[in-house]
């Protein structure tokens, strides 16, 4: 189900089962885990866009997870982009494979991929072969751990 995060309810939000965390990207799509307390975002893989439909579902099954956390790009003025339309495409598909106990929520991605680059390269000097191949896991992580901050602080 593709729910609005003011819908959450705090009871739902607070069963004890991680989330999942999810950058999409056309060539990439990152993935990212949070413990069962929903406090700390972990990064865990990176795949294609045609293994996401077909792995997911397992992940999903196998680690309980109740809610997906997908990065939805705006820009500047808070408004839906071309990839915005292609990340809401993904979510009705994943939605449709997925049971009603699983959670699709689109949040604010804005800056996170840019601010991992910016990371990579300024604090870890890593050459950009390397940082093709982490970016994605990265920023879904950064993103996941953005919305449990917020969800903890709201």
């Amino acid at each position: 189900m593709i729910v609005e995060t003011k819908k959450i309810s705090k009871e739902e939000w607070l069963k004890k089962s991680p989330a999942l965390g999810i950058d999409w990207g056309e060539k990439r799509i990152g993935i990212a885990k949070s413990d069962d307390t929903k406090t700390i975002s972990s990064p865990f893989m990176q795949i294609t866009p045609k293994e996401a439909l077909q792995k997911l579902p397992n992940i999903i099954k196998e680690w309980q997870i109740d809610f997906i956390i997908l990065g939805l790009p705006l820009n500047m003025k808070n408004e839906e982009t071309e990839s915005s339309e292609k990340v809401h495409s993904f979510a009705k598909k994943l939605n449709n494979i997925l049971d009603d106990k699983t959670n699709i929520i689109l949040f604010d991605e804005r800056l996170t991929s840019s601010a991992v680059e910016t990371m990579l390269v300024g604090q870890f000097d890593m050459t950009r072969k390397r940082r093709k191949e982490i970016t994605d896991k990265l920023s879904s992580s950064v993103l996941l751990q953005n919305f449990l901050d917020l969800m903890k602080n709201s």
